[in-house]
């Protein structure tokens, strides 16, 4: 997937708007569906507020989005270090021209990531903060419990609701199917890699264990390569 295609981002932000309903961005250029995906919900979900007063689409640059880009420093606290440490260690392993080395280094990193994310988010949404007592917003609870029950810490939920046949409709308009957006190697080799990884044993995927695994499948999916071809 391409992270700066507006395609890949428009389906990104159509599984976020599914799951949670509401969503903020910063102004790339990556990302003119969202603009229009937005307005569009807006407009018919919410006819009743004012464009003026309330704007569908407010653009802010990244370094103004502090709450998100704060967050990477939470990640490299939870994980002891960054994405990109973890990543350039592979340099010594990992020849970029090599189509093995690529596909499986685009199957097998993408997944590691993610279960990466998903476990400090986790971790991050369900930790209890310390209580803060001169603090406006709530202090001393767990961001999950206050996103599930805010009425029960003065607050509310202003998510406009919208239909999943809407966020549907807005879909079929990307060119790119999501499934092809969202794409990290071809199907073949998806059951090429999923084979030889099932036949080391399911090994746990982490970013310690990453690169030895990727050692491990590479002379492997050689081996396999070559017996097909032959």
């Amino acid at each position: 997937p391409n992270s700066r295609l507006s395609d890949t981002v428009g389906h990104v932000f159509l599984d976020m708007v599914s799951a949670y309903k509401g969503v903020t961005f910063d102004g790339g250029s990556e990302l003119g569906w969202l603009s229009a995906f937005q307005t569009t919900l807006r407009e018919v979900f919410a006819p009743d507020l004012s464009v003026e007063d309330w704007k569908p689409v407010v653009a802010v640059k990244s370094t103004s989005n502090i709450p998100i880009e704060s967050t990477w420093a939470y990640d490299r606290q939870f994980n002891g270090r960054s994405l990109r440490e973890t990543l350039e260690e592979g340099r010594i392993y990992l020849v970029p021209g090599d189509m093995v080395h690529r596909d499986l280094f685009r199957w097998l990193w993408p997944k590691i990531i993610q279960i990466g994310h998903d476990e400090f988010v986790d971790y991050f949404n369900n930790k209890k903060n310390r209580k803060q007592r001169n603090r406006i917003l709530p202090s001393g609870v767990a961001p999950n419990v206050v996103f599930d029950m805010p009425s029960n810490y003065g607050l509310q939920n202003l998510a406009i609701p919208v239909t999943q046949e809407a966020i549907e409709e807005l879909r079929a308009l990307i060119p790119t199917l999501r499934q092809e957006a969202l794409r990290w190697v071809s199907d073949e080799f998806d059951a090429l890699a999923y084979n030889i990884y099932t036949s080391l044993g399911s090994p746990k995927l982490d970013a310690l264990s990453g690169w030895g695994i990727f050692n491990a499948m590479v002379p492997l999916i050689r081996q396999e390569i070559g017996t097909m071809v032959a």
